[in-house]
């Protein structure tokens, strides 16, 4: 997909969330959310890393569960794996290590950093 039209996407969208927030009748509201729908999906393609579109795809419609079933089944891994570097810092490496007494020892901290980061605030 082009930048032009991802530019063109990004508009639509625009105007259908400006027509779904501005719109007094119902099915004008309805085709802007439609418009807006679009235009997300759009941009989606074209902001999706290259190569991944069909796995991405089917990671949005199948959810987690379905897509590591389907990974048993053909033997795929069933995971929809990251670009983005692991983030280390201080505050993380101090979790590893509560984590790590509270465990009594054992290492159980294979566990993702990332919800850690969410519930602690």
């Amino acid at each position: 997909m082009s930048t032009g039209v991802a530019q063109a996407a990004g508009a639509f969208g625009a105007l259908g969330l400006a027509l779904l927030v501005v719109a007094t009748r119902r099915d004008l509201r309805v085709a802007g959310l439609a418009a807006w729908a679009l235009g997300c999906a759009g941009l989606t393609v074209y902001l999706a890393p290259h190569g991944h579109h069909r796995l991405l795809a089917a990671a949005a419609v199948l959810g987690e569960g379905k897509l590591k079933e389907l990974a048993d089944l053909t033997g795929g891994k069933g995971v929809v794996p990251t670009g983005a570097a692991k983030v280390k810092t201080k505050a993380r490496a101090k979790w590893a290590a509560e984590r790590l007494e509270e465990a009594g020892g054992k290492d159980e901290t294979s566990g993702d950093d990332d919800e850690d980061a969410e519930t602690s605030g």
